[in-house]
């Protein structure tokens, strides 16, 4: 079986994002399926680019009011991912609702018990 080329996949969200301490030209957060690519271009023509697959987020948070960064992805092994991106908590329920091995979204417990 071919795999799919990333050019022609649809993508659930698309929006524009910036990384703490870094300024960029052109920005594009896309969430996929399977992952999240992060794409972009800085000011002296060097491009950044990132693919982080679904299956190592451990946690997202989201908050409102933040300058540098209103999204963090926690992944396996330690590692945070702090992005500002357009709709913050959008992104946070849209990642968690691809999750596929069975866990619950965070906001689940706090609905449950209430």
């Amino acid at each position: 079986m071919v795999p799919p080329d990333p050019k022609t996949r649809t993508p659930i969200l698309t929006n524009r994002f910036r990384l703490p301490g870094q300024r960029f030209m052109r920005a594009r957060a896309r969430l996929f399926r399977d992952c999240i690519e992060l794409d972009a271009w800085g000011w002296s023509g060097r491009r950044f680019r990132r693919r982080v697959p679904l299956e190592r987020v451990r946690h997202v948070e989201w908050w409102t009011g933040a300058k540098d960064c209103n999204l963090e992805l926690r992944l396996e092994g330690g590692e945070r991912l702090g992005l500002w991106v357009h709709g913050a908590a959008q992104w946070k329920f849209a990642i968690e609702a691809q999750r596929t091995d069975g866990a619950k979204p965070s906001w689940y417990a706090r609905i449950a018990v209430a």
